[in-house]
């Protein structure tokens, strides 16, 4: 029998070339798109069966986006209001650097965000942040109010 190429029955970011807006030409991330995450599903299972409380309130997580609305020179790209329970941002530093935004928020302060495309062109090209992207950080219910105050800090050290 010879070799078959399959045709992937759905599509996505690309994640090993986040420039790019094909899927690659070959597997195994050809297929990528169409792989159910079986893991992710899983773990939601079990945040379902217990939810964790929250240490934050969605008001908290809301004052944090203002005071970095009000001094942090850096352009925020955030849910609006209405979509509570997304507690996630991207940041586009005043500098352009957002590998060095990045990179000095993990090694300085020790936070753990991620910079670049994030396997999606498209959104980086609709909000103008193609090809750089921008440096995205991500909330969870166990992060204390104690922790968004120090985020915030390091962000304002962050864009002097």
């Amino acid at each position: 029998a010879g070799r078959v190429e399959l045709t992937p029955h759905n599509f996505g970011g690309t994640g090993i070339d986040s420039l790019s807006p094909t899927m690659p030409p070959t597997g195994p991330g050809r297929y990528e798109a169409g792989t159910p995450n079986l893991l992710g599903i899983s773990g939601l299972l079990g945040a379902l069966e217990e939810p964790i409380p929250s240490k934050h309130t969605w008001g908290n997580f809301c004052e944090l986006l203002a005071e970095i609305r009000r001094s942090v020179s850096a352009r925020l790209i955030a849910p609006p209001d209405a979509h509570r329970g997304i507690e996630l941002f991207t940041l586009i530093p005043g500098n352009g650097d957002v590998a060095g935004l990045a990179l000095r928020l993990s090694e300085e302060y020790g936070i753990a965000t991620r910079a670049g495309l994030h396997c999606a062109p498209s959104a980086h090209r609709f909000y103008g942040t193609y090809p750089t992207g921008g440096v995205r950080v991500s909330l969870s219910p166990a992060h204390t109010v104690a922790d968004l105050e120090f985020l915030l800090k390091a962000l304002q050290a962050c864009s002097n």
